[in-house]
């Protein structure tokens, strides 16, 4: 019998400890990759909403981050990361675009992510 780690979500492979260094490059990332020039910005523009809440769902799954914590470094409460969530959950489930900027993203940015925590 395998005993798992409570934390360990199925069909997520881990999930970091949390680790500001991570966060920060993830952030980073996004906005290059997309061109945005702050994620974090309080605005309600398609392309940075889908990205922050694309980021919202990244930060949900791979790290330990409580729905406040990610709140805290987005300036949202707490119901609004777990709305951003469920959104992408939803999306990905049937949206194909977003299916493959999910991907895209995921497949793009693992590296320069890794690339930055090590810089």
């Amino acid at each position: 019998m395998e005993i798992l780690n409570y934390w360990v979500m199925p069909g997520i492979e881990h999930r970091r400890e949390f680790d500001e260094d991570y966060v920060q490059a993830l952030i980073v990332t996004a906005e290059h990759v997309f061109g945005i020039d702050d994620l974090r910005a309080r605005t309600r523009r398609r392309e940075v909403c889908e990205l922050r809440q694309l980021c919202i769902y990244i930060l949900r799954q791979r790290t330990r981050l409580t729905t406040t914590a990610i709140g805290r470094i987005f300036a949202l409460d707490h119901a609004s990361v777990t709305h951003s969530v469920q959104m992408a959950e939803r999306l990905l489930e049937v949206d194909r675009a977003y299916q493959r900027r999910y991907k895209w993203f995921v497949d793009r940015s693992a590296m320069e992510v890794e690339e930055g925590i090590k810089n």
